[in-house]
């Protein structure tokens, strides 16, 4: 024992003064430590009176105290097992202690008879310790001068470890004076502290990743891969920080098996999810197969500890899942490779490494191939395949790369989204250098007509377009369109648009003319989309012509406006348009808009409507849009009304409002 030689040479060295002349006296100086290598005596069952003094043991067979007793002629028992052993003790001698390294299960200590300690409690209670490194004082009372000491050991081997093979003690007991086995418990703890160094790291990386992660998903909520790898860290983590509770602290076993088994569950169906997600993978056959061996085992356990199933059921069940676990996913990261995932090629290889070292531990403890040496020297290498600076595993150790690939290739498509958020970014503020020349800021004058407009565009750039062009002797066209789609298609749509209106205003008047222009144009510029757009003709005298593609009717005195309609502009090389006239009478007052103001929506899903917009539309233009707005707005609105102005001919005023009639132009 390492920790053994180490406090040998260290009470050695303490004992030797470098004053000169002095000496040195190995009786009176010996070290006050002896290792119960033994060999014990063991019987199988159990009564109270084997841990008396003087019982009479010598029937009883010989086992070394380093091995268990199921290496050494009692394979698969279960149950209670004593051991004995005499110890010699000097006529003098300081306070002793038995320093008991590790056994397997629960146990009692007795001293000539005396109990002196326990780990864990015996049925009927059956609470499994898993207690490493204890120490038990032995009372003054019941050592005598210059007689032996009778130590009794009782263990209660619990049949969950059937198949574990290592029923009893597992290394020896050290006995010597209780200061120096308190001194030889610390470095005992300090070497396993060394020896769980991979785990220890294997912790704190799982902790920070579990952080980058999260932070990650923080800064781009709607990526749910993030999430769920964290919280896959966090829970592989929880699974480390278990294991060296149980190395340091010691745990109860049922619940540290509950902890241990629902901690490894939940994290590889985080795993999972993280992998679909990331690979944007329907959830098929491989999924929920290795859905099924992630969660099966931690059902097992629960089980068991139910009584519902046999308690070596866990141990059965835990090894064949975890095969069928470590061939699905790297079956998952090869489908998403084959269809052309750059993410599942990135962490094919660094995935199928540790799988392969995990399904080479679980074939290395079946019972057939458990007790040949060969596999256990191969597995003894890869639980300390590196000794400096400190021992480290492979299994660990691939771990570690998978979980660094992964926040790799996070990081790396973490970057790619702002490198294409920056573009897109670039985009939009193009796009609204487009719309915000497009837009008129100012509405022109058109005489005889009172204008008023209101744009508010749901997202940074808008499908929604109008244009007011006024024109000789007192006329204007108008046209109010929406665009399908958003961002930079949508906006460079509407500057052709915009730019063909213009242009084409002066070779003709004509709103059918000029929809039918448009469409012609849109069909060979674009691919794919479409537009609605309402044309009209204003006169002085207060004719309206409008011509239709597929938008929304204007409003007069409450109602639509019979327009022809025709379909919208961009999807038909044949489609014709037809005009309607009606007379605007002074003072009447005539609502465009576009269908942002229909489709505003409460959050329980009640739209704004056409019979509610009928109502508005004599209301003034930024009355309708803030209306709309407040009730839930879901796309663009723009609200363009015109009013004409009374004249001093009172025939025109005494006109009817509201008055018109549609007639082809």
């Amino acid at each position: 024992m390492k920790t053994l030689a180490l406090i040998l040479a260290s009470v050695f060295l303490l004992s030797v003064h470098p004053s000169a002349g002095q000496s040195a006296n190995l009786d009176r100086d010996r070290i006050p430590l002896v290792q119960l290598n033994g060999p014990w005596r063991f019987h199988t069952g159990d009564s109270p009176g084997w841990a008396a003094s003087g019982f009479d043991d010598s029937k009883w067979s010989l086992l070394s105290p380093e091995m268990g007793w199921s290496s050494q002629g009692y394979a698969g028992y279960t149950g209670f097992g004593w051991y004995r052993l005499r110890v010699d003790l000097p006529a003098q001698h300081e306070p002793l202690a038995v320093y008991i390294p590790f056994v397997s299960n629960s146990y009692e200590v007795y001293a000539n008879g005396v109990l002196i300690g326990r780990a864990g409690k015996m049925p009927p209670e059956r609470k499994v310790a898993m207690a490493p490194r204890m120490v038990f004082a032995i009372p003054d009372s019941v050592t005598a001068s210059g007689q032996p000491l009778e130590l009794a050991i009782r263990v209660w081997h619990w049949s969950h470890f059937d198949f574990a093979k290592s029923g009893g003690m597992l290394v020896a007991p050290v006995i010597g004076h209780a200061r120096a086995i308190q001194r030889l418990r610390e470095l005992d703890t300090h070497e396993t502290f060394w020896m769980q160094t991979d785990t220890e790291l294997n912790l704190a990386c799982n902790l920070l990743t579990a952080l980058a992660a999260l932070g990650l998903f923080v800064l781009r909520r709607k990526e749910r891969e993030y999430l769920w790898f964290g919280f896959a860290q966090m829970l592989w983590g929880g699974l480390a920080l278990t294991y060296l509770l149980i190395s340091f602290a010691g745990m109860d076993y049922m619940i540290a098996g509950i902890l241990l088994a629902c901690a490894q569950a939940g994290a590889q169906m985080l795993n999972l999810e993280f992998f679909v997600t990331l690979m944007r993978q329907p959830k098929r056959v491989i999924y929920w197969t290795a859905a099924v061996a992630a969660l099966a085992p931690a059902l097992l356990v629960l089980l068991a500890e139910a009584g519902m199933v046999p308690d070596a059921a866990p141990f059965i069940g835990s090894g064949v899942l975890s095969l069928v676990y470590a061939v699905s996913v790297p079956a998952l990261l090869i489908r998403g490779a084959v269809a052309g995932s750059r993410e599942a090629r990135l962490l094919l290889a660094p995935f199928t490494i540790s799988f392969a070292l995990n399904v080479a531990s679980t074939l290395g403890s079946i019972p057939g191939l458990a007790g040949r040496a060969w596999v256990q020297s191969l597995l003894a290498h890869l639980h300390e395949l590196v000794h400096k600076p400190f021992p480290m595993s492979a299994f660990n150790l691939a771990g570690d790369l998978a979980m660094f690939s992964v926040i790799a290739v996070l990081v790396y498509r973490y970057a790619l989204s702002r490198r294409d958020e920056e573009r897109l970014e670039a985009e939009l503020q193009a796009a609204r250098a487009v719309q915000h020349v497009l837009i008129p800021d100012q509405i022109p004058a058109v005489p005889g007509y009172r204008l008023e407009c209101v744009y508010k565009p749901a997202g940074e750039v808008g499908g929604d377009f109008f244009q007011i062009i006024p024109l000789p002797e007192g006329e204007a066209l108008i046209a109010i369109g929406d665009v399908s789609g958003k961002g930079m298609p949508a906006a460079m749509t509407v500057s052709m648009l915009v730019g063909m209106v213009r242009s084409l205003a002066h070779t003709t008047r004509s709103p059918a003319a000029i929809l039918t222009a448009l469409n012609q144009d849109m069909i060979d510029r674009t691919f794919g989309g479409f537009t609605t757009c309402l044309m009209l003709h204003i006169a002085a005298d207060g004719v309206i012509t409008a011509a239709n593609a597929g938008h929304i009717a204007p409003y007069l005195a409450g109602h639509e406006v019979p327009v022809y309609n025709g379909l919208p502009l961009g999807l038909m090389h044949s489609t014709q348009y037809t005009e309607s006239a009606f007379q605007l009478s002074p003072d009447d007052h005539l609502t465009l808009l576009t269908d942002g103001v229909l489709e505003a929506r409460k959050a329980d899903g009640e739209l704004f409507g056409f019979e509610r917009t009928a109502s508005m539309s004599t209301h003034p233009a930024a009355e309708i849009a803030r209306a709309a707005e407040q009730f839930g707005q879901r796309d663009d609105i723009t609200v363009l009304s015109l009013t004409r102005q009374p004249t001093t001919d009172m025939a025109q005023r005494l006109a009817g409002a509201g008055m018109w009639t549609a007639v082809p132009a």
